[in-house]
């Protein structure tokens, strides 16, 4: 959270894991969640409308709780957050 409040938006809760995806891959996020759900796997789906600053306190909540994490992104390796996470 930055001082001016989160950066990162749910869009859809789910309990089997998380799925944090920005800019062009939010839409794809959200469909993979609909095919997992109707599977019986419901995925939260997290907009990151920001990686720097990154919203850490989201991240870390969100993988606690369900324990697997996937991130869609649509740019280069180099400035991903995916490092920065804890494990």
């Amino acid at each position: 959270m930055t001082a001016s409040g989160p950066i990162g938006e749910v869009l859809r809760e789910g309990s089997h894991g998380t799925i944090f995806a920005s800019d062009l891959m939010v839409a794809l996020a959200l469909e993979a969640a609909q095919q997992l759900a109707e599977r019986g796997t419901e995925a939260t789906v997290v907009n990151m409308s920001s990686i720097k600053p990154l919203d850490e306190d989201l991240i870390v909540r969100h993988a606690r709780r369900a324990g697997i994490v996937v991130t869609a992104e649509n740019h280069s390796v180099i400035g991903d957050w995916t490092p920065r996470w804890p494990t």
